[in-house]
């Protein structure tokens, strides 16, 4: 099910900015959760590679590209006490919306890079290294999921199915 939902107008230049930096702050948490062993396999969702901001969208609506991120980024972080995310997500400003998110991946970014540092999995040269690859690469093909290709399925017809008569 798509919702048909759209955020406020906001300024094109402020969100593209502020949804970058949200998407960098993803790209250093993902790369942290993946530097300890039983965590390797972990990706960003589906939806969240969907709409994930990239230098080649011309050709789509961004508000709506945008918003559809904040909400699979949310989904997909777990944002929160279930109060908080609530109004979270029911904000119309998507740029409120993000630099919450921003915020929330910052700060579990530190609570993990520490807890990795102290466990000995993680150097304080390390962590800076894959920050600095976050920030100023956009390079994130280790932090997606591969492609599925949907299979079709073979469904029997069901000869009662009043659907069925030809």
């Amino acid at each position: 099910v798509e919702p048909n939902y759209m955020d406020d107008v906001v300024d094109e230049a402020v969100a593209d900015k502020i949804e970058r930096e949200t998407y960098d702050a993803l790209k250093y948490y993902i790369r942290l959760m993946r530097t300890y062993e039983a965590n390797k396999e972990t990706v960003v969702s589906i939806a969240t590679k969907r709409n994930r901001p990239t230098l080649n969208r011309s050709t789509i609506d961004n508000s709506k590209r945008r918003t559809d991120f904040s909400f699979s980024l949310a989904n997909m972080i777990q944002m929160t006490q279930p109060r908080e995310s609530q109004l979270l997500l029911q904000t119309t400003n998507v740029i409120k919306r993000l630099q919450v998110q921003k915020v929330i991946l910052t700060q579990a970014s530190e609570l993990i890079a520490q807890q990795l540092m102290d466990l000995n999995v993680l150097t304080a040269e390390r962590r800076d290294a894959i920050k600095l690859r976050s920030i100023n690469e956009d390079y994130d093909e280790d932090i997606l999921p591969a492609d599925f290709i949907e299979q079709e399925v073979t469904v029997e017809k069901d000869e009662w199915d009043i659907s069925n008569i030809e």
